[in-house]
This record gives C-alpha cells, structure tokens and sequence, in this order.
C-alpha cells in the first residue's frame, strides 16, 4: 500500500498530523504533501518515501501543476488531513483524472473538521456538554491511520518526535554548544502568531524568577529574533540578573527538538512548539486565553497542563483574532496572575 497524504500547515497541526504516522503498521510506504515553509519539519523523516514541497508563490497553476505529478505517481489511498479550499481542490483533479485515464478510482479519506462541535463549543462555552466537545485533532488523524489500517487498537498513539532526533551523542553537544544541562532548564516560547494569544512579558519575568529562585531551572528562550517578545524577555532576563540562554536562530529544527526533549517543561503559549515539546516527551505548562484547548489543540499528556482563567466569553474563536469584549478587552490574557502560573508547576 502506498498513501498520500496531504497537510501543507502550520508547524502545530503537521506536529500532530504526524499521529497518522504513528499509528500505521510498519511496511507501509506513505507520500506527503506540504507547503515549503514548513517541509523542514519533516524533511527526512523514516516514515515518509516522498515529500512533495508546493510553493504557495507559484498560485492555483503551480498546484495543479504539482497534483499532476503526484498523480503520475499511482498512489492506492489518498488521505486529506487538512481539508481545505487547496487540499478539495486537490482531491476532485485526482477523482477527474482517474475517471478520464479509465482508471479504477483510488479510495480517498478526509479528515473531518467537526464544524458543528467546534460551533457548540464557540455558543456554548463552558455549558457545553463534553459529548459535544471536539475531538482532539491528534485523535482524528490517528484514527484515520487505524481505518486504513483495518484494525481497533486499545490505545492510540499521540505523536512521537523523538525517533526523528539525532543520535545521544549529538544531543549531548547540542546542549554543550548552549551551556546547558538536561532537565536544568525550563524551555519558554512567549510569542505567537496572534498577538492577542501573548500573555506579556511581566508575568513570563516573575515565573521564570521564582522558578530560578526555588529550583536554580535556568530560562531557555525558543522563537525567532523578529519575535518581538522572544527578543524583549531575553533582553529583560538579562537585565534582572537571571542567567538566561536562547535560541532565537537556530537553524536545524531537529536541534531545537533536542533543546526541548531534555527541557524540565515546555511554558508559553499556544504554539508548534508545544506540540512539538510533547511529541518528545516533554511536558508542556500552556497558556490558552481567547482560545482554549477543548476546540482540540490542547496538550495531552497527563503531566501537562493546560492554564487560563473562566471566563463568561471564552473560548471567542479559534485564533481570538478580535476581542468582543466592551470593557476590559483581552481580560482573558491580562487577568492571568503569575501565582497561578507557577502553581501549575507544583
């Protein structure tokens, strides 16, 4: 058998998407189809033939371009585990191939994005019956694995990254070459791509701080130096007199899983990189505020936690791009006291 599979973004949703992967019996070969700006997650992966990169610049042209050779390539089943306007696209110039080539049509699966549990969490808010809840997005891709699969394990398996790393040795001089030691750090990612999805750089300063005080967990900041953020809390670390470490430009995305695997715990926000911290065996502290993490991007493993405060009007969207509240907008993010953060860590 030999699957395609396609899930062009982001960086969080291909991190979970890798569940499919993991819940396939071995033997079987399976392509993938992602954007350029997010291939170097899954450049090299063990478990995947083929990674067909499209560039977004080249237009509906370059897609269908890019669908025609993929075509070419016979797969049997083909799996769409983004469901979006490019991905049906997609899937109806493979069905019209296939009927104009006389060809037997190729089985093809969709990941669902369960609009009317998504919708009864967004009206419903906390009164929303948990059979109601959308099922976490790491669950819907592996379950589709099991389908294709023809079996019911007794468990599913969330994503795992760290078969993907780079041999221990390697490690250990990656954590050299940032004067660091395994579960000596705390890893923090203050940024996001929606600014209304940032907590702020006060309550990350007196965290980290008291969690350098009790524990002597030195702060390792993640992100890009464009982040605002990023580059503001590591200025402001240094500036308190807190040793701080950062890896603001790494360049191999596999290093920056190794700086994560041997992190005490992952703290930021709603991000990849969270995802990304569990799928190598890190927990992950999460701060969710105009969004949260029922609508199926919460973290999952049982040392996690996930942290916000009860608001009335949350969650409000799944990005919490506009604040609908009147008076004291963005609460969600500016009412969370660092007291309760920390407290997540006991």
């Amino acid at each position: 058998m030999r699957i395609l599979v396609i899930r062009l973004s982001s960086l969080g949703d291909v991190i979970l998407a890798t569940a499919f992967l993991q819940n396939l019996p071995l033997g079987i070969e399976v392509d993938w189809v992602i954007a350029r700006e997010f291939a170097f997650a899954l450049e090299g992966h063990p478990r995947i033939r083929k990674l067909w990169v499209y560039d977004k610049r080249s237009g509906i042209r370059g897609w269908l371009g890019l669908c025609r050779e993929i075509h070419s390539a016979g797969h049997t089943v083909r799996v769409d585990l983004h469901r979006t306007l490019r991905s049906r696209l997609a899937f109806l110039f493979f069905r019209i191939s296939d009927l104009s080539r006389f060809r037997i049509l190729t089985p093809q699966l969709s990941i669902s994005k369960q609009r009317s549990r998504n919708l009864a969490l967004l009206v419903l808010k906390s009164a929303c019956p948990r059979a109601w809840l959308p099922v976490p997005y790491w669950r819907r891709f592996a379950a589709i694995a099991t389908k294709l699969a023809g079996s019911e394990p007794e468990r599913l398996n969330p994503p795992d990254y760290s078969s993907f790393l780079p041999p221990l040795d390697q490690e250990r001089a990656v954590l050299e070459r940032y004067g660091l030691q395994s579960k000596q750090y705390v890893a923090v990612m203050p940024a996001s791509r929606w600014a209304s999805k940032e907590w702020g750089i006060e309550g990350y300063l007196q965290v980290l701080s008291d969690l350098y005080r009790k524990r002597r967990w030195i702060p390792l900041v993640l992100g890009r130096r464009s982040d605002r953020p990023c580059a503001e809390l590591v200025k402001r670390l240094g500036e308190s007199g807190l040793p701080v470490s950062q890896a603001l430009e790494e360049p191999e995305f596999r290093n920056t899983a190794v700086l994560l695997k041997h992190a005490v715990s992952y703290l930021g926000s709603d991000t990849g990189l969270a995802h990304l911290a569990e799928s190598v065996g890190t927990p992950s502290r999460v701060i969710f505020g105009p969004t949260r993490p029922e609508l199926g991007f919460g973290p999952w493993r049982s040392e996690s936690r996930s942290i916000s405060i009860p608001l009335s009007c949350a969650p409000c969207s799944k990005d919490g791009r506009h604040c609908y509240r009147i008076t004291d907008p963005y609460r969600c993010m500016r009412g969370l006291n660092p007291g309760h953060v920390e407290e997540s860590f006991e």
